[in-house]
This record gives structure tokens, C-alpha cells and sequence, in this order.
């Protein structure tokens, strides 16, 4: 697997090594490689599981961790109200309100362009 934070790394070093060692004219290479490395670490921080207290809560549903449940396994949750009160529901699966409780979230992929 591809290690991210280090080619982002690598891009950043290059760019700020790659104008010193060329000509002004690659310039534009070198700002293309410093975005190319932020966009890097952009799409990293999207792949970062992020507290449950920051997840949306008007139903969206989202990748959930189900923190202490066994087994620990991501799956799709949303905070809906139900009969018993507003609370993070297990989709697909049934409800667990009152005892499931995620700790962490993240936004669902975009499915297949075709």
C-alpha cells in the first residue's frame, strides 16, 4: 500500500529543491508539485475517522466505528428519532439505540460514476 504522507513529503521536497536547480521557467513544475502534494494530503484528512460529536445529525447516513461492540467492524449509521427519542441508529441491520454507541464517523464514498 502506498505510503501517502511520504510521497506528499517527497513532492515538497522536490518542489522546493527543483527551483533552486533549474532555470525560472520550471517554476510552474514546482507550484504543480507543491499542489499535487497538498491535494495528497487534502484526500488523507477526508480518509481520517473523525469524533462522533461532529457527525452530521439530521439523519445523513455515514460510516460509523461502533467503539467497545465486538466485533469492531465499520457500518452505516444515521442519527434519526425514533419512538424512544433521537438516537444513532444501525442501518441495515436493526436499531441499537441506547446501547450502540459509535465513537467515530466518516462521510460515505460516492458510489460508481457508471
Amino acid at each position: 500500500m502506498t505510503d501517502y504522507s511520504d510521497l506528499a513529503e517527497k513532492l515538497e521536497s522536490r518542489a522546493r529543491t527543483y527551483v533552486w536547480d533549474s532555470a525560472v521557467f520550471y517554476a510552474s513544475d514546482a507550484e504543480t508539485m507543491r499542489q499535487a502534494a497538498a491535494a495528497i494530503r487534502a484526500l488523507m484528512a477526508e480518509r481520517e475517522w473523525r469524533p462522533i460529536e461532529s457527525a452530521p445529525r439530521d439523519g445523513t447516513e455515514i460510516l460509523c466505528w461502533p467503539g467497545l461492540r465486538k466485533p469492531e467492524t465499520a457500518v452505516t449509521g444515521a442519527w434519526l428519532d425514533t419512538r424512544g427519542g433521537p438516537c444513532w441508529v444501525e442501518l441495515g441491520v436493526g436499531h441499537h439505540n441506547g446501547y450502540w454507541r459509535p465513537t467515530h464517523w466518516l462521510p460515505l464514498p460516492k458510489g460508481p460514476a457508471s
